[in-house]
């Protein structure tokens, strides 16, 4: 959401707090660190057809698409309808703000 409202910086922080902790995650699930019950419970069933392929990085990529598709799909466009630069932006920064995207990874040190 950061990106579309034209904020570089908290993107920026956004996207490398996603990385380093779903690199965590992946390697916590490959290691086995995930007991199977919240594997089956907890985990979105997307999650788990998502963390397959050759390498944690290719995983993640298949996360991060699967994310990003979802997140904007209606900052961009209503229906059939692309929205505008405003409506897009209004959108964006309902979801920042309901999505509390401004205070996550702040209680942890980088």
């Amino acid at each position: 959401m950061a990106s579309q409202l034209g904020d570089a910086g908290e993107a920026e922080r956004l996207f490398l707090l996603g990385y380093r902790e779903g690199l965590a995650f992946i390697a916590s699930v490959q290691a086995g660190k995930i007991p199977h019950e919240i594997m089956r419970t907890e985990v979105p069933w997307l999650m788990k057809l998502l963390l397959q392929g050759p390498t944690p990085d290719f995983m993640l990529g298949r996360v991060y698409e699967a994310a990003v598709d979802s997140a904007l799909e209606d900052v961009l466009k209503t229906g059939d309808r692309l929205n505008d630069e405003e409506l897009k932006k209004s959108i964006a920064t309902r979801k920042y703000h309901n999505w509390n995207c401004k205070i996550l990874g702040r209680n942890k040190s980088p």
